[in-house]
This record gives structure tokens, C-alpha cells and sequence, in this order.
């Protein structure tokens, strides 16, 4: 037999005889519950058979206090203590349900303490018939009821002694039962000390080649860590480039239909400035060239959006602290975050980056990035952070909100220009930022979900 055939062999063992540990101690358990409440039920009924006694002395010492004394105060006590006997009557029938000799038992008792409570019923009524004297045949009622009273003792000590025979044998059974759970445990004990004890020599034998594999896997694992880190920077470069190769793309785009457009239009314009002096006077016929110079006019503006947000513009660098740049951007903000009730929290590196970057424009884009966060999120209940830090070289500028997020549709074309699901959106708010981080040698990427808000983070060469 191999060494890891008797180690599973001897495991297998091991587990199965604490296994079977657990079933003996999960059977004696609900053994000891159930004996426990028998003793408890046993307990119960002893101490509702000694009230029932003491109550029913009570109530014949207030009987008799009401027709020795005629005290009121007695009679009082008399009635409480009969109600105090139904109740306990009551109770002792719900214990004693399921042992018939005990149910005999009660019944007898029952039909003794109501026929000696009705007798004491009886004699009250007698003794205020009689104008509260006490003839001769109150005292003669009340000798019959003391031998009533006997009759009633000796049913409540036979309960009690029958009871009382189950309490010991329950007892009895309780401590087996206390004695096997004691046994099984101190089982199971040796048999889980047994198996550390074998664990610790295995443990101890094996170490060393387990150390030994262990080196050779973090030296793998090291080795498969550094080229994954070296595959996703040489991926998140390709996406760079991918971004300005696109960006270069719509720019191209952008030109050849500005110019296939714009000059078709101007020789509308034209066209409709020669027609509206021709037809002066008809009225619809300038209203309908109006029109049509106001379209033009519009298309026209609309194509000096695309190409403003689409061409690599002129800067004008400086250096600036980007803390201060988003604490100023903000402000430029601080109307619409205040009309939708925006929490805004400020998580800033200190001291903060040193960038070289066209403050003006940059304030731009983080201004567009932070309006689609505000708009994106519900009034009173929007969170926006904003957190800066220092990493290699860059300057991370992260932008997080709870809105109500993005599909990967959305965010794979979000940059793209007259891209919106805005109802009034141009759709050149992101496209503007996209150019603007662009031509500071810095990207954008953002990660987002439907329903659990989106993530803008800019990266940006740092000049400290």
C-alpha cells in the first residue's frame, strides 16, 4: 500500500468514526432534551397539585374567617382563592393528558374540590340567610366538610407520590443519558486528538518537499505575474493608440464632410438669397426661403462643432496644481449641483499633482465629465467623489458617481461624436473631452454598470 493510499485510507477512518460520533451525540442530545422536559413536566405538576392544596386551605380559611368574624375581607379572599382553583384544575388536566392513572386521579380530585367549594358555597349562603348566625346546621356543614377536606388531601398526596415515582425514574433516565453524552464526547475528543497527533507527523514528513514545491510555484507564479503585467501595459498602450488612431480617424472623417458640405451649402445660401430678392413681395415664398436659410445656418454650425471637437487644437500650456484645477471646475458647477442636491466628496492626493495642461480647456472637460455625472444621478440622493493621486508617472483623476449607470453598448461608443441618450444632447460633450485629454498626452477610460453608477478616470503626464 502507497503512502497516499494509507493516508487516504486512514483519513477515510478517522472521518467516519467522528461521523458516527456525531450521530450518537445528535441522538443522545434530543434524548437528553426529551427526559429533560419530562422531569420539568413532572416538576410542574407536583408544584400545581401543592398550589392547588394550598389555594383551597386558603379559601377554607377564608370561608371560615367570613362566618366566625363576619369579615367582608374574608370573603373576598375566599372567592380570588376560588378562582385561583379552576384556573389550577384547568392546568393540571392539560399535564396529566397523557398518563391515565394520573387523568383517574384527577378527576377524582375534581369532583371532590367542587363538591366541597359548592358546599362552602352552600354554608355562605345559609349564614346570610340566617342573618349571619350561626345555627346549628352551619356547624354540623362544617364538620362534614373537614372529612371532605381529608378525602381531598389523601387524592392530592396520591398525585403527588404517583408523580413523584415518575420524577425519580425520569431522573434516573436523565442521568444515562447525561452519562452516554459525557462518554461519546470524551470518544470523539481522543479520536480528533488521535488525528492532530497524526496530521502534525504527516505534516512534519511532508514539509519540506511542500516547501520545496511551494518555491518552485511562487517562482512560476512570479514569473506568469510579471508577463501578464507586461501583456495588459503593452494592451492599455495598443488601446491608446487605438484612441488617437480613431480620434486622427473622425478628425479625417470630420474634414472630407465639412468640406463635401459646406460648399453645397453655401451655394444654397446663395441660391436662396437670389430667389427671396426675385420673389419679393410673396410673402410665403420668403418665409419658405428663410426657413431654408436657417437650416443651412444650423447644419452649418453643427459641422463647425464636429470639427472643433474632432481636430487637434492649440494649446496653451502652463503648470498647474490639479487639485486646484477640479476645486475651480466645480465651482463653474456649483449652480447645478445645488439645484439637484448633489453630496460631493473630495478624496485629493496632498500635496496634489503638478501638471503641465491648458487650464482653461482642461477645466472644459472635467466640467463635461461632471455635468454628465450630475445629470445622470437622482436629485437629493447623488454622490459624487472625485479622488486624486500620484502613480509612476501619471496623475490619476477618478470621477465616481451612483448614478444610473451604462451598458457596454453605450460605453464602447460613448466618445464617438452626436453619440447621446440625452433628449436635448448634442452629443459632443465627451467627444470635446476625449480631444482635449488627447492632445495633453494623457486618455480617458471609463467602467460603469446599469444601476450602479460610472467611473471616469483621466490619466495625465505629471511634472513633479
Amino acid at each position: 500500500m502507497t503512502g497516499n493510499v494509507r493516508v487516504k485510507t486512514i483519513y477515510l477512518t478517522v472521518f467516519l468514526l467522528l461521523l458516527t460520533s456525531f450521530f450518537l451525540i445528535f441522538y443522545t442530545l434530543r434524548e437528553f432534551s426529551k427526559q429533560s422536559r419530562r422531569v420539568q413536566h413532572s416538576d410542574l405538576v407536583i408544584y400545581n397539585i401543592k398550589t392547588l392544596l394550598a389555594h383551597l386551605n386558603q379559601a377554607e380559611s377564608g370561608a371560615r374567617g367570613y362566618l366566625l368574624l363576619n369579615d367582608t375581607a374574608q370573603l373576598v379572599t375566599f372567592y380570588s382563592n376560588t378562582r385561583q382553583i379552576d384556573s389550577l384544575i384547568k392546568i393540571i388536566d392539560g399535564l396529566v393528558i397523557d398518563n391515565s392513572s394520573q387523568q383517574k386521579n384527577n378527576v377524582e380530585l375534581r369532583m371532590l374540590v367542587q363538591e366541597r367549594l359548592g358546599r362552602l358555597y352552600k354554608t355562605i349562603l345559609l349564614y346570610n340567610e340566617t342573618g349571619k348566625v350561626m345555627p346549628e346546621e352551619i356547624k354540623q356543614r362544617m364538620e362534614t366538610s373537614q372529612k371532605l377536606m381529608l378525602r381531598i388531601s389523601l387524592v392530592i398526596q396520591k398525585m403527588e407520590n404517583e408523580e413523584r415515582e415518575l420524577l425519580d425514574q425520569r431522573s434516573q433516565r436523565f442521568e444515562k443519558v447525561f452519562t452516554s453524552i459525557r462518554l461519546i464526547t470524551v470518544t470523539s475528543v481522543a479520536i480528533a486528538l488521535l488525528l492532530f497527533i497524526y496530521s502534525f507527523f504527516i505534516y512534519t514528513r511532508e514539509s519540506r518537499q511542500k516547501q520545496q514545491a511551494g518555491r518552485q510555484v511562487d517562482s512560476y507564479r512570479d514569473q506568469l505575474e510579471k508577463k501578464i503585467a507586461e501583456l495588459q501595459q503593452a494592451n492599455k498602450e495598443l488601446q491608446e493608440l487605438r484612441s488617437i488612431e480613431k480620434f486622427a480617424a473622425s478628425g479625417r472623417i470630420a474634414r472630407t464632410i465639412a468640406h463635401e458640405i459646406r460648399n453645397p451649402l453655401t451655394n444654397i445660401a446663395l441660391a436662396s438669397e437670389q430667389i427671396k430678392s426675385m420673389v419679393e413681395g410673396n410673402e410665403e415664398a420668403t418665409m419658405l426661403l428663410d426657413m431654408v436659410n436657417r437650416n443651412g445656418y444650423r447644419i452649418n454650425q453643427m459641422i463647425s462643432e464636429l470639427l472643433s471637437s474632432t481636430k487637434f487644437v492649440q494649446l496653451d500650456f502652463s503648470k498647474a496644481n490639479i487639485n486646484d484645477v477640479l476645486d475651480d471646475t466645480l465651482e463653474l458647477a456649483s449652480d447645478r449641483i445645488e439645484l439637484k442636491q448633489i453630496k460631493v466628496k473630495k478624496n485629493y492626493s496632498q500635496p496634489g499633482c503638478a501638471v503641465m495642461i491648458d487650464i482653461q480647456k482642461m477645466k472644459i472637460a472635467f466640467l463635461n465629465i461632471i455635468m454628465n455625472a450630475i445629470e445622470a444621478m437622482e436629485k437629493g440622493q447623488g454622490v459624487l467623489e472625485i479622488a486624486t493621486k500620484k502613480q509612476d508617472e501619471k496623475c490619476i483623476i477618478e470621477f465616481t458617481d451612483n448614478g444610473i449607470g451604462m451598458n457596454e453598448e453605450t460605453m464602447q461608443r460613448i466618445f464617438e461624436p452626436y453619440f447621446t441618450n440625452k433628449a436635448k444632447g448634442a452629443g459632443l460633450g465627451l467627444t470635446n473631452t476625449q480631444n482635449i485629454i488627447l492632445n495633453h498626452k494623457g486618455n480617458i477610460d471609463v467602467t460603469s454598470a446599469p444601476g450602479k453608477g460610472t467611473v471616469f478616470i483621466v490619466r495625465l503626464p505629471r511634472e513633479d
